[in-house]
């Protein structure tokens, strides 16, 4: 599975189809990775930061812990016991790996990536 995932990455960053990535697309690829990541940065501060003063203070960090405490409870707690069991949470977290991949197959559909390509034959 996660050989067919780097063929896809690996296809989406050979933006020329050479079959090998130039200092240009590694370059390019590490820009879009950083405005990425600070978008995703910005976006998870922000949540957190319910008063919107540009701190984050202990307050708000025990309201966010509660808050995803509370939702892994409601999403994993299968039997409705109240508490989390390890087959539980592992089925929480199938779940969650297979939600990634579904969004990360779309993402390469959306973006014309070719996704039997990710056999490893190239492009």
């Amino acid at each position: 599975h996660y050989l067919g995932e780097a063929c896809m990455v690996f296809n989406r960053l050979d933006v020329d189809g050479s079959g090998g990535l130039d200092a240009k697309e590694m370059a390019s690829f590490a820009t879009a990775l950083e405005e990425v990541e600070g978008g995703m940065a910005r976006a998870s501060f922000d949540a957190l930061d319910g008063d919107r003063d540009g701190q984050l203070s202990g307050g708000e960090l025990e309201a966010a812990a509660l808050a995803c405490g509370e939702a892994l409870l409601a999403e994993a707690d299968s039997n409705g016991d109240g508490v989390i069991n390890f087959n539980e949470y592992m089925a929480w977290w199938a779940k969650r790996r297979l939600k990634q991949r579904i969004n990360l197959e779309a993402e390469c559909l959306d973006s014309g990536v070719d996704l039997k390509a990710g056999s490893g034959t190239g492009g």
